[in-house]
C-alpha cells in the first residue's frame, strides 16, 4: 500500500489507541475492576450514573489531574520477548524448537493488541450531578495466527492451508463530554435508599478506522498456486483535511442502584444503550489486494524467501462518510460493608460486541478495600474473563481533608511484572468538599 496510507493507518491504530482510553480510575483498576456497586461521585459518572444519588461523605468533587495508561496483548510477556526476540535471548537465530516455541503461545484465533492512555480534561460532581469532559479511544486489532506461522515455518514440504479470515480491527478517538444524573426513588419494602440514573453524551470525533473486510488463503506445498489476500476498510486520513474534528456521535447510559440493610450494595447499568459514531470530513477507503501465482519460502531460520509471482492491488480514495455503533455492556455489581474499615466487592460484565477494545467474553471481577486508618485505603481485587483473561490489581489511596490522592497498577495474566502479558496504571487527584 501506498506510504501515505501506511502512515495514518499506523497512527491511528497505534498511537491514537495509546493516547486515550476506556475511563478507567486509580480505585477501579486496584480493586481489579469490582467497583460498580463502590463508585461514588466523579467516578459513579463511568460505572453507574445512578450511583451519583447514593449516600457519601461529600457534596461537591473535583477531578483535577488523572493519568491511566494499559498496554496489553494475549500472547507476549516481558521475559518471552527478551528470551525470543533480543540477540541476548536467542544468540542470534532461532532453532526449530525456538520457533515451535513462539507459535505455541500465540492462540489458535490470534494476536489481540491493546493500548490505552487516558487523560481528563475536567471532571466535577455537585450533589446528584455530574459534569465530565475527557479524551477517549476504544481500539482493538486482532491478527490471524497464519500471519506469523506461515514466515516462521515456510511452505515446502507441508500441505496445510493458513487462512486470513480472522484479520480484524476498529479504533477511534474523540472528546467525550457527558451529563450525569440521578434521581432517588422511594422503594422501603427492598432498599434503604434506592436510585436511578442516566448519562447522555456528545463525542466530537478526532480519528477512526475499521477493517470491514479481510479474507484471504494460503495452500502450502512445495509450490502455492492462486492464493490470495483482501483487506477493505474506512479510515479518517490526516493528510486530507486541516480539521481538528472529523466526526460526531452520542451515546446513552442507564443504571439502577440500592442500598439494603446499610451494608449492602447493588448496581445495575447498560453502558451505550444507545450509542454511535459518525465520520464525515477526511474519510477515505482502503482496498489492498494481493493474487499469488506462485511463491516458494524457506523457513525463517534459513532466511530466505523467494517470490516467483505476486500481484498486488491497493487503492484509496474519498468517501462521504461511514458510521459504526458504540458496543452496548452489561455490569452488574454488589459490595458489603463487612466491617466499618473492610468493604468487599464483586461485579459482572458482559460487552455484546467486540468493538474498540470490548471482548464478549464476560468478566468476573472481585476485591477488597481495607482502611488501617482513615486516610489510608488499602486495595486489592482480580478480574478472570474479558479482554484481560486474567488480570491481579493492587493500589492504595492518601485521602486527608478536602484533598484525595489514589494510585492503582493492574498485571494482566499472570501476577509477576516481566512474566505478564501486559500492565496497567492509573493515578488521580481530587478535592472533595
Amino acid at each position: 500500500m501506498h506510504t501515505k496510507l501506511y502512515t495514518s493507518l499506523i497512527t491511528i491504530f497505534l498511537l491514537i489507541s495509546t493516547l486515550f482510553g476506556q475511563g478507567f480510575d486509580a480505585s477501579s483498576m486496584a480493586m481489579g475492576q469490582a467497583y460498580g456497586a463502590v463508585a461514588r461521585g466523579v467516578d459513579a459518572t463511568y460505572w453507574n450514573p445512578a450511583n451519583l444519588a447514593l449516600p457519601r461523605t461529600n457534596t461537591v468533587e473535583i477531578n483535577f489531574l488523572a493519568l491511566n495508561t494499559d498496554i496489553t496483548n494475549n500472547s507476549m510477556s516481558l521475559s518471552k520477548y527478551k528470551r525470543y526476540f533480543t540477540e541476548e535471548g536467542h544468540k542470534g537465530t532461532w532453532s526449530k524448537q525456538d520457533i515451535e516455541d513462539i507459535l505455541n503461545f500465540i492462540p489458535e484465533n490470534g494476536v489481540t493488541l491493546h493500548a490505552n492512555l487516558n487523560t481528563n480534561i475536567l471532571g466535577f460532581v455537585i450533589d446528584k450531578y455530574g459534569l465530565t469532559v475527557q479524551g477517549i479511544g476504544q481500539s482493538t486489532l486482532r491478527m490471524p495466527k497464519a500471519l506469523f506461522e506461515l514466515p516462521l515455518t515456510g511452505n515446502q514440504g507441508i500441505n496445510k492451508e493458513f487462512n486470513f479470515d480472522d484479520l480484524d480491527g476498529s479504533a477511534y478517538s474523540a472528546i467525550k463530554t457527558t451529563f450525569s444524573a440521578a434521581y432517588p426513588v422511594s422503594w422501603p419494602r427492598y432498599f434503604d435508599t434506592f436510585a436511578v440514573g442516566a448519562n447522555i453524551s456528545y463525542l466530537m470525533g478526532i480519528a477512526g478506522a475499521e477493517i470491514t473486510k479481510a479474507n484471504g488463503s494460503f495452500l502450502t506445498s512445495d509450490e502455492a498456486y492462486v492464493s490470495y489476500v483482501d483487506i477493505e476498510g474506512n479510515y479518517t486520513n490526516p493528510d486530507s483535511t486541516d480539521a481538528f474534528i472529523n466526526g460526531s456521535g452520542f451515546s446513552v447510559d442507564l443504571g439502577a442502584a440500592g442500598i439494603i440493610n446499610k451494608t449492602w450494595t447493588v448496581s445495575l447499568s447498560l453502558k451505550n444503550i444507545i450509542g454511535s459514531m459518525s465520520w464525515n470530513n477526511g474519510v477515505e477507503k482502503f482496498a489492498y489486494r494481493a493474487i499469488i501465482d506462485s511463491i516458494t519460502l524457506d523457513d525463517i531460520g534459513d532466511s530466505s524467501i523467494v517470490d516467483e509471482k505476486i500481484v498486488t492491488e491497493d487503492t484509496s480514495y474519498s468517501v462521504n462518510g461511514y458510521s459504526s455503533s458504540l458496543p452496548t455492556v452489561l455490569h452488574l455489581g454488589v459490595a458489603w460493608q463487612m466491617r466499618p474499615n473492610l468493604l468487599l466487592s464483586m461485579d459482572l460484565e458482559q460487552a455484546f460486541s467486540e468493538r474498540y477494545g470490548y471482548s464478549k467474553q464476560g468478566l468476573l471481577a472481585i476485591g477488597a478495600e481495607y482502611r488501617p486508618w482513615n486516610i489510608l485505603p488499602l486495595r486489592g481485587g482480580m478480574s478472570f474473563g474479558g479482554r484481560w483473561g486474567y488480570a491481579l490489581g493492587l493500589g492504595f489511596g492518601l485521602h486527608a481533608g478536602f484533598f484525595q490522592f489514589d494510585l492503582g497498577t493492574s498485571l494482566h495474566r499472570i501476577p509477576w511484572p516481566t512474566a505478564s502479558y501486559g500492565i496497567a496504571l492509573a493515578t488521580n487527584f481530587k478535592f472533595v468538599f
